[in-house]
């Protein structure tokens, strides 16, 4: 298995590199601002600040479970993902083979509870 490095990418040419490679900072206090996010190092290949490269964020999700019951309101923050799993509307188990959260097709081999 490979291993994991990290690794930064040049905000000037784009070339991604591992942290040993970066050179080190040449006038770094000429060259960054107040509140920017503090480079990585120098790219090798043209001397431009170099960041480390962070996984995407995955969303915050909130899941809602339904049984013998209605919403009535969700809050959430922005960015948070809301996702609503409702067992009461089923006629052929009247939800309860179904609040495994498993799909109707798995459950009753239909697409949808009728």
């Amino acid at each position: 298995m490979a291993e994991k490095r990290d690794r930064a990418k040049c905000g000037n040419c784009g070339k991604v590199s591992d942290l040993d490679a970066l050179e080190a900072y040449r006038n770094f206090w000429s060259r960054v601002a107040v509140g920017e996010e503090i480079p990585a190092g120098d790219c090798p290949q043209c001397g431009a600040f170099a960041y480390l490269i962070r996984p995407p964020a995955r969303p915050s999700r909130v899941v809602v479970t339904v049984r013998g019951g209605v919403v009535q309101d969700v809050r959430k923050p922005r960015g948070v993902v809301v996702v609503l799993k409702d067992f009461d509307n089923c006629s052929v188990c009247g939800g309860v083979k179904c609040a495994a959260g498993l799909r109707a097709v798995e459950v009753h081999g239909r697409q949808t509870c009728p």
